[in-house]
């Protein structure tokens, strides 16, 4: 017969469930089954459309503004269609991603950032899809905590389904 890994653990990275579960649920939160992964290239390449269009201003530096959105989604603080996003956020700046998420989504396309802050929106709206996936893992192992953003905590504290920041966390020894 065939062989079972033990506990039928599933060994991915984080980064390669939110795909999965986006395709399979995203639909409950207006997320098209068929959307494509944009990579910082491909973010890079939809800046510069929009600024050939005129639609964000000449003369910022496009992987900044990469940087700058991706830094911020990876702290919670923009995307996810959170209604009380931080105001410390500038105008501008704000602005041009508002332009640069409208694109994406009619380009039916998501970054790296969003398919995090896309996974945590759906588990907040949609309880019974995370729900779904709480009953599917017993265990939660994250390498590297210490490395862990904001935004992927909130979407680890969904999964593990508590409130509490230490429920069980173990730091190991500095390993030499």
């Amino acid at each position: 017969g065939a062989r079972r890994q033990c506990g039928a653990a599933q060994r991915r990275r984080a980064r390669d469930h939110q795909p999965q579960r986006l395709r399979a649920h995203g639909h409950a939160v207006g997320i098209p089954g068929d959307f494509v992964i944009y990579d910082e290239r491909d973010q890079s390449a939809m800046l510069q459309q929009l600024q050939e269009e005129g639609r964000v201003p000449e003369g910022l530096s496009l992987e900044s503004l990469v940087q700058a959105f991706s830094r911020l989604k990876s702290r919670g603080r923009l995307g996810g269609r959170k209604p009380e996003e931080p105001s410390d956020i500038s105008p501008n700046l704000r602005a041009v991603h508002e332009t640069y998420r409208d694109a994406m989504r009619a380009a039916n396309a998501l970054d790296f950032g969003d398919l995090i802050l896309e996974c945590v929106r759906l588990f907040r709206e949609r309880p019974k899809v995370l729900r779904l996936y709480q009953l599917a893992y017993n265990h939660i192992l994250v390498d590297e905590f210490q490395d862990t953003t904001p935004a992927q905590y909130e979407l680890l504290r969904f999964l593990a389904g508590t409130t509490s920041p230490d429920d069980f966390i173990i730091k190991a020894e500095a390993s030499t």
